[in-house]
């Protein structure tokens, strides 16, 4: 019996929902090792391991209007050899229907649309701060969806291959902090090459009033991915700005990538990028290469390696050592 309901009554009640419950998961291990200017002092060497295991459950149900309901949600597990930590690592509501979508969640549509070079790699890592000597916001892919807050998200339907999307992502009593993001894709064929082109943008603004001084940020994403069976090529330019009242101090950073990816068998795939960025503010400069082999041992069990090398000019040292390498080998199982 459940809310004064036998279960005969509740299996009537739901009869109108055509229902699904899919349960999904993985297990990974990773050593990375890596090269860079900090000399080990104190017992400090530049390896670990890391471990990550995550399970996601969904579910999907259609009732007799058409209407899709659906509820995701994802729990991470990692360890590093030296901390644990048990994360909400994705959520969703949505409801869909001709008229296109609606979820809540902690994914945007700016994030949906963003595009990446580097993201041809199977895993990317950067150095630290305190390696290279600029701010981790140079060295990062895109700009998009960098928070944790829960968002409102419309999705179009599909416009003659075009899809469309807007959210509102609410900081909650950060007002400073909630932004709107908006994006779109486009994708087509030719001759048997696949077209994808993409934009994404996010917006954030805080008034002037009494109690604050005004403050903006924005950021955007642009690319295109060419594709056939096998190969992939990606570009895409990305970029922020954001005044120092939502930040430590005035933020402008922009970069460009690219990457190729080539399945040469239907278990072995390699793949390359080239990411390079700069900072307006401080002059300073990062660039990125990497590479990696992905083989498929079984359905569901993969292994493999990726390596970088970064340059780093540090504006306001010009002269010390930031470049660094860094090497990662995996294993993982997925169900």
């Amino acid at each position: 019996v459940a809310f004064g309901l036998s279960n005969a009554e509740v299996a009537q009640t739901m009869s109108h929902v055509e229902k699904g419950i899919a349960i999904s998961g993985s297990g990974k291990a990773v050593y990375h090792t890596w090269s860079d200017g900090i000399d080990d002092t104190g017992g400090m060497n530049n390896s670990k391991t890391t471990s990550q295991t995550d399970l996601s459950v969904a579910y999907t149900g259609v009732t007799d209007n058409g209407l899709t309901i659906g509820v995701k949600s994802t729990i991470l597990l990692s360890h590093d050899g030296v901390s644990n930590g048990l994360d909400n690592d994705g959520y969703k509501f949505s409801l869909a229907g001709d008229w296109g979508s609606i979820r809540t969640g902690d994914s945007t549509a700016g994030d949906d649309y963003a595009v990446d070079g580097t993201d041809v790699l199977y895993d990317r890592f950067t150095l630290s701060t305190a390696a290279t000597g600029l701010s981790s916001t140079l060295m990062d892919d895109h700009w998009l969806n960098k928070s944790d807050h829960n968002t409102i998200t419309y999705t179009s339907p599909n416009f003659s291959n075009f899809v469309l999307g807007i959210s509102y992502d609410d900081a909650g009593t950060e007002s400073n902090a909630d932004t709107i993001e908006a994006g779109f894709s486009y994708s087509t064929t030719a001759g048997g090459l696949g077209i994808d082109i993409s934009a994404g943008m996010r917006s954030a603004s805080k008034s002037n009033d009494e109690d604050n001084t005004s403050a903006d940020a924005s950021a955007s994403s642009f690319g295109a991915t060419l594709s056939t069976d096998r190969i992939s090529f990606t570009i895409a330019a990305n970029s922020l700005e954001q005044d120092a009242t939502l930040d430590t101090s005035d933020v402008d950073v922009s970069n460009t990538s690219m990457g190729i990816s080539y399945s040469t068998t239907d278990s072995v795939t390699v793949a390359a990028s080239y990411l390079t960025a700069e900072d307006g503010e401080t002059d300073d400069e990062y660039s990125e290469v990497g590479a990696s082999v992905t083989y498929t041992i079984a359905t569901g069990l993969e292994t493999g390696i990726t390596y970088q090398t970064f340059g780093v000019t540090d504006a306001s040292a010009p002269n010390a050592d930031g470049d660094g390498t860094y090497t990662t080998f995996f294993l993982k199982a997925s169900f």
